[in-house]
């Protein structure tokens, strides 16, 4: 369903068995794996996503600084999977970090690092719903429903 998001080369790997001959076997036992497990995978439903999120991309309530109520660039906006908005939100929130601890500014990087984190936390128990009362990442189902309701 998603072969533009799975997209793996073909077997003629003849580059990376040029350069790993002793690995080939391998190479090879990791693609079957990903065959195997991509044979059970079930798609996601698609939905609108931004497409290019990023917190340049974002306008959010000044008092409530987690209430986004604006969203620029929507150029880039289609139909996809959500973990696609989410996951660039958290590479940009990365990269960005990185640039401010480059230029000394380490509360910036720590700022940056920690919305990352608690992103790609959310986005994980949105995600997994099912298992994330298993998994801790709930302390209630009261907790759950406020983050189904603000994310």
């Amino acid at each position: 369903v998603y072969s533009s998001f799975f997209f793996l080369p073909s077997r003629g790997l003849g580059d990376v068995y040029k350069r790993q001959p002793r690995r080939a076997a391998e190479i090879d036992a990791v693609y079957a794996e990903i065959d195997r497990r991509r044979a059970s995978w079930v798609g996601d439903p698609l939905t609108v996503i931004h497409g290019d999120l990023h917190l340049e991309q974002l306008f959010v309530d000044p008092a409530e600084p987690w209430r986004v109520t604006g969203v620029l660039d929507i150029d880039t906006a289609g139909v996809g999977h959500p973990a696609r908005d989410a996951a660039a939100l958290v590479a940009h929130l990365v990269v960005t970090g990185q640039w401010h601890r480059g230029n000394g500014d380490d509360p910036e990087a720590r700022a940056c690092e920690r919305l990352a984190d608690e992103v790609a936390r959310v986005w994980s128990c949105l995600l997994y719903t099912t298992a994330a009362a298993d998994d801790g990442c709930w302390a209630s189902n009261a907790e759950q429903s406020r983050c189904h309701r603000e994310w």
